[in-house]
Formats: structure tokens, C-alpha cells, sequence
């Protein structure tokens, strides 16, 4: 598109996309009049029709030509126009991307009988100790129950050891623990609140009600979650 079409939008019209075209006809009649010489001549001037006529046939290319040109003007008019509206429709229609919601997973018990992880066997005399444990839902931190978990408690405590995989970087921070009781993904009563003092070990936590809990862990700057099912 030539600089002059482009002063010629904006000179209109800051906002093309509501400028029409100029009819093709009214740019066809227009150079048919200026080819003609304006009005048609007076009777008493038809001899000099002839000589009119002759001077005109050089005017034929050239007005042909103005005809190339205007038609030219029309159609890069246009084609801005319609680049104009399609980037401006883009540019309303175009939002950003929005996060999907992500629901949390429905509360289970991740508790199974196995062969320890290495960094979870300090303090075992079998090297390859197998018990009930779980896995935060990082890998951060060991859940090994010892028995199984009641409440109210029956014929024994609801003894939790608990392992950190990641270092320790304050040495004697606690770990605080907010249980939260689920029926699938939907939250039932009211989180319970818990302190393992001087950190993940030995403890005894204790919940209301049975069901599942989803545990969320809290030590020394790091956090995991494990879902604990309470007979």
C-alpha cells in the first residue's frame, strides 16, 4: 500500500473500518466526463467535435490509465480496511489463558506394606525392615503407623513415626500438622490441628472422628500432604 493511500485512510478517518469505498460507477462515470471534456458541446460548436474527438483519442490511455489507478486505490483501500477490522476483531476477541481449576483428589489411604526406603530405615536392626507406611505426596516425608489407626483410640495408641527425605534446615523446628477429615473431595467438619515438637519423629496423633484425614505438613520451611484412613 502506497504512503499516499495511507495518508488518504487516516486523513477520513483515524478508524478505516467504517470507511465504504467509492462506488466503482461514480469513478467510471468520472473519468468518462473527463475524457468527454465536461458537458456535450452546443450545436453551433459540432464542427469542433471532430477535432475534439481527435485530441481526445491521446486522452483514451491516460484515462485509462487514471482508471488502473483509481481501481488500484479502491482495492488497497479496501484490503486495509479488512486488515484493519480482522487485527481488531483479533485484538477484542484475544483474552488471556486462564488457569483451569484443578479440583483436589479424592482423600485415600496411600498406607501399604512394604520394604522401607533406605533414607526411612535409620533406627531399624533389620536392614530391610517391612512395614505399613505411606509417602508424602512430594516424596518429602515417610508416615510409618505402627498398628493400625483408630478412633476413638481401641487397644492401642495411634503411634506415628514420622520421616523427613529432605535435610532439615532448622534443627529443632516442630512440625505442625493440620488433619482435615474428607468424603471423597468434600470437606466434612472442621480441620484438627496438631505439634510434633522438636521436628518429624516419634508421635501419637489422635483424630475426632473415622474417616479418611488428608494430613498437611508443615517442617522447617518445607510442606507435603498424605491422606490417612482412621478406623
Amino acid at each position: 500500500m502506497s504512503p499516499n493511500v495511507i495518508d488518504a485512510i487516516r486523513s477520513v478517518d483515524p478508524c478505516p473500518t467504517e470507511l465504504p469505498p467509492p462506488p466503482v460507477e461514480a469513478i467510471l462515470a468520472r473519468l468518462r466526463e473527463e475524457a468527454d471534456g465536461g458537458a456535450p458541446p452546443d450545436a453551433h460548436e459540432r464542427p469542433r467535435e471532430r477535432s475534439r474527438s481527435r485530441s481526445g483519442r491521446g486522452r483514451v490511455p491516460a484515462a485509462l490509465g487514471g482508471l488502473t489507478v483509481a481501481l488500484s486505490a479502491v482495492a488497497a483501500v479496501g484490503v486495509a480496511a479488512l486488515a484493519i477490522i480482522v487485527l481488531g476483531h483479533n485484538h477484542r476477541t484475544r483474552s488471556p489463558s486462564a488457569r483451569p481449576v484443578v479440583p483436589p483428589p479424592a482423600c485415600r489411604s496411600e498406607v501399604r506394606v512394604s520394604v522401607l526406603p533406605v533414607w526411612a530405615r535409620a533406627g531399624f536392626s533389620d536392614p530391610r525392615p517391612r512395614m505399613p507406611f505411606a509417602l508424602g505426596g512430594a516424596g518429602r516425608i515417610a508416615v510409618i503407623p505402627f498398628g493400625s489407626l483408630n478412633s476413638p483410640p481401641a487397644d492401642h495408641t495411634n503411634k506415628i513415626l514420622w520421616v523427613s527425605h529432605v535435610p532439615v534446615r532448622d534443627v529443632g523446628s516442630d512440625l505442625r500438622i493440620e488433619a482435615q477429615r474428607m468424603r471423597g473431595t468434600t470437606l466434612v467438619g472442621r480441620p484438627v490441628f496438631d505439634t510434633v515438637i522438636g521436628g518429624p519423629g516419634p508421635s501419637i496423633v489422635n483424630v475426632p472422628s473415622p474417616g479418611c484425614w488428608r494430613f498437611t505438613l508443615r517442617w522447617s520451611g518445607w510442606t507435603d500432604h498424605v491422606d490417612l484412613q482412621y478406623r
